[in-house]
């Protein structure tokens, strides 16, 4: 059974009790046995001094026995008188037998030299255990002329001793049960203040640091408490101040908006930012997963061998995204790798639109020239000897001019509508009186083709916007309809509000636009029909100047269409 500390401190002070209390048990019974058996001996010895004094002061022997007689009466020892000293060692009346003697021999030679000799122990004269003095008598020559033999039994002595014994037992039983209940009390209020600091301490390791231990004394354990309670507050303001760096850390790396992940050398995730977790979601992958990712495993394998920077391009889910994995190291030896993962998907996409664009852009621009060049040397030539044919190829060459400076313009309104500071008018304009005009301007070319035109919209359309860029696309959106409406077509406009949104519609009857090309809608040099398009004067570039413009007027473009039955733009802006 395992012991606190207070039933230790308990069990000690009663088994030092205990011992304490046997030991002066003891001493106390061997203390009081020697004294008293001293002061018997004093006694005695004063006794049979006095008697032989009286011996020295002239009583005669008669008288003097007859004066120890009445002394052994009223006393509780016994005095032998002889004045033969060899009687000293026979009994005393003489007995005949070999063993009944007072002293023995040696005890004799000590009596004859004048000294007195003192026995303790059994006597077997007397057949019990004694007490006895025998104070020698000398002469005026210090010769020994006889003796004062006086004993006392031992079993007067005993009976004192067993009297003080019986004392003794109750006095240690009496003080082992007192000290039993004081040692209690004693250990458990010494051991009070250290069960509250374990208790203390016990908060503490579950984060609770605002606990106290109440310190009444000023000892080394009231030290102890006071260390504990500094202890605490000063843990509580480190973890408060870890805490605070942490959260701060964490709200770091997520404002950061490359993926970054922390794993140990065993591979396991240590910290992940919110874009980390959002990355893992749209790949569908759990964070075991990525790691065992080959290439991704491949990249953390070289920084652990290496220990440096590594980085690489990998490709995941169709994106493109630059590693960078980098050790972690304590002194020389690596713990981990962070690992920071940059999305270049959009980059990688605008590199390879960039590249198309570029190609595009020569191709169309080749295409006209070529048609220039070819005609203007003809005519430098002389190719061309009628006049018809060279209005003819003026004509082209013309053409030709004005594609290549409409592809030119559009390109410079794309590249300024890329730019962020791109300026857009906000102004109150009547949305009703531009689109009116821009129709009317355009009715002859319809009118021309063969297809009608037609407005319908509320009056004193009032809306905030750049009315410049509402007339570009108004301009793109009927140049594209005209373009793809058949002879006897049709084109309808609508200006309405709908719950807070102000629209324009561009209705056509034309070709038509087939459903995987819906998405493509607004994208540079995206033209639905390739083959014809160049026939029509298209460049592909309208309708992403359209999409460029309405999103910079906060406004929003949808596209519904069927193949063979015409197409309808609508355009939302906020009123």
């Amino acid at each position: 059974m395992k012991l606190d500390l207070s039933s230790k401190l308990w069990i000690t002070l009663i088994i030092t009790i205990l011992v304490g209390s046997i030991f002066n048990y003891w001493f106390t019974l061997f203390l009081y046995e020697h004294l008293y058996v001293e002061q018997t001996e004093e006694y005695l010895i004063d006794k049979g001094e006095k008697i032989v004094a009286l011996y020295h002061s002239g009583l005669t022997t008669d008288e003097l026995k007859e004066m120890i007689e009445v002394a052994n009466k009223i006393t509780n020892s016994e005095v032998l008188f002889t004045e033969n000293p060899v009687d000293l060692c026979a009994c005393i009346p003489m007995i005949d037998s070999p063993n009944n003697f007072l002293m023995n021999y040696e005890q004799r030679l000590q009596l004859l030299k004048g000294e007195t000799v003192i026995i303790v122990g059994e006597h077997k004269l007397f057949n019990r255990d004694v007490i006895a003095v025998v104070v020698p008598i000398l002469n005026d020559k210090g010769d020994l002329i006889g003796g004062v033999f006086t004993y006392k039994p031992l079993a007067t002595i005993l009976e004192a001793v067993n009297e003080i014994k019986y004392l003794l037992i109750v006095y240690i039983l009496v003080f082992l049960l007192l000290g039993i209940i004081v040692g209690k009390l004693i250990t458990l209020t010494m051991t009070k203040p250290l069960r509250e600091m374990k208790v203390a301490a016990k908060k503490m390791m579950n984060g609770d640091f605002d606990a106290k231990i109440r310190v009444v004394t000023k000892d080394e354990i009231g030290n102890l408490g006071d260390t504990l309670n500094h202890l605490s507050a000063s843990l509580k303001n480190t973890i408060e101040l870890l805490s605070k760096e942490k959260k701060q850390l964490s709200q770091i790396l997520d404002g950061i908006h490359d993926s970054v992940i922390t794993i140990n050398k065993d591979d396991q995730f240590v910290l992940c930012n919110g874009p980390s977790k959002q990355l893992l979601r749209k790949l569908n992958l759990n964070k075991d997963q990525f790691i065992r990712f080959p290439e991704i495993k491949s990249y953390i394998d070289r920084v652990k061998v290496e220990k440096k920077v590594v980085t690489g391009e990998i490709g995941l889910e169709n994106k493109n995204f630059v590693i960078f994995i980098a050790p972690l190291m304590e002194e020389e030896n690596l713990w981990g790798t962070v690992i920071v993962i940059h999305d270049v998907t959009n980059e990688r996409r605008k590199e390879n639109e960039a590249r198309e664009f570029l190609a595009i852009a020569s191709h169309e621009l080749r295409t006209p020239l070529s048609y220039v060049r070819g005609y203007t040397e003809a005519l430098i030539d002389g190719v061309a000897e009628s006049t018809e044919t060279k209005k003819r190829y003026l004509n082209t060459i013309h053409t030709e001019t004005t594609r290549m400076e409409r592809l030119v313009n559009d390109l410079l309104d794309l590249a300024q509508l890329e730019r962020s500071t791109y300026a857009i008018t906000q102004e109150n304009i009547r949305l009703d009186q531009i689109v009116n005009q821009v129709v009317e301007r355009y009715r002859p070319v319809f009118e021309k083709k063969g297809v009608s035109i037609d407005y319908f919209g509320n009056e004193s359309l009032w809306m905030i916007g750049d009315e410049d860029r509402i007339i570009q696309i108004l301009v793109n959106l009927l140049d594209n309809a005209l373009r793809y409406t058949p002879s006897k077509g049709s084109v309808i406009i609508k200006t309405f509000y709908k719950n807070e949104d102000i629209v324009i519609e561009v209705i056509d009857t034309g070709e038509g636009i087939r459903k995987e090309d819906l998405e493509k809608i607004g994208e540079m040099f995206f033209r639905v029909d390739k083959s014809r398009s160049r026939d029509r004067g298209g460049t592909g570039l309208g309708l992403a100047i359209v999409k460029q413009i309405v999103e910079k007027l906060n406004g929003k473009l949808e596209v519904k269409s069927e193949l063979g039955s015409g197409t309808t733009f609508t355009i939302y802006f906020p009123k």
